[in-house]
């Protein structure tokens, strides 16, 4: 959605997209990547604001479906991160999920993007599990009155990048578990873990002769998936405790 007023260079990726490899392995198709900061970080003017974003969205998925073939609905929508659309959430899904088969949201529970590190502690506060799924809530019930699910797009520990003795250590693992259950019990149906080759909250990075490199976090993702493999369901549980920190699934 990096143009305004036209979505030929999208049409034109997606063109190559259905010859070079097929819909079959794309699972959907996002337009534009956090577009409700797009005023902030000069793709768009501080103008922008979200009747703009809706009408070029629209415009966007108008354009894809008339020129690449691509399966219907095919869309991922949303894709937004910050507090400038929340409000308008729900009207967007109302209006535009004839497009979309999934709405997508990104949030971090923590961040170093202003170079003030968290704590483990921040990290394993209810405040970093069960908040960030009480928060998207509201939007999960309205996606799935539509008929859409809900992803967690772009999740982590800490955005921009993670933090050193934070997001690479046990702690991370414990969190990583919690806020997986914590995101299923409200319904939200995929949490993607914003990761890459070197940044502390990757679950997998590569040491400097290019060997793998695993970290706490990917054994938090594959404990709740062997937790939940099969059809498993989870139960209301009750826990007698002192330390409000302590968790069961």
């Amino acid at each position: 959605m990096y143009l305004a007023h036209n979505a030929s260079w999208a049409v034109a990726h997606l063109q190559a997209v259905q010859k070079y490899v097929g819909w079959a392995g794309i699972e959907a198709v996002e337009i534009g990547n956090e577009c409700d900061i797009f005023f902030e970080n000069g793709i768009r003017p501080p103008s922008f604001n979200y009747s703009d974003y809706a009408s070029q969205f629209n415009m966007y998925a108008a354009a894809i479906r008339d020129n690449t073939g691509i399966p219907q609905p095919l869309v991922q929508g949303g894709t937004f991160c910050c507090s400038a659309f929340n409000n308008h959430i729900e009207s967007y899904i109302a209006q535009y999920s004839h497009w979309m088969k999934t709405f997508s949201y990104h949030t971090y529970p923590t961040s170093y993007c202003r170079g003030v590190a968290p704590s483990v502690y921040a990290l394993l506060d209810n405040r970093a599990t069960t908040y960030r799924a009480d928060f998207v809530r509201a939007w999960v019930q309205a996606a799935r009155q539509h008929g859409l699910a809900f992803a967690m797009g772009e999740t982590n520990s800490c955005s921009c990048g993670g933090v050193a003795g934070v997001s690479d250590v046990m702690a991370s693992a414990l969190w990583g578990v919690d806020y997986m259950f914590s995101l299923a019990h409200v319904n939200v149906s995929k949490a993607n873990f914003h990761g890459g080759p070197h940044g502390p909250y990757t679950p997998i990075g590569y040491n400097s002769n290019g060997t793998p490199d695993v970290r706490p976090l990917y054994y938090a993702m594959l404990a709740f998936t062997e937790a939940t493999a099969g059809g498993a369901v989870i139960v209301n549980t009750s826990v007698t405790t002192t330390n409000d920190l302590i968790r069961a699934w």
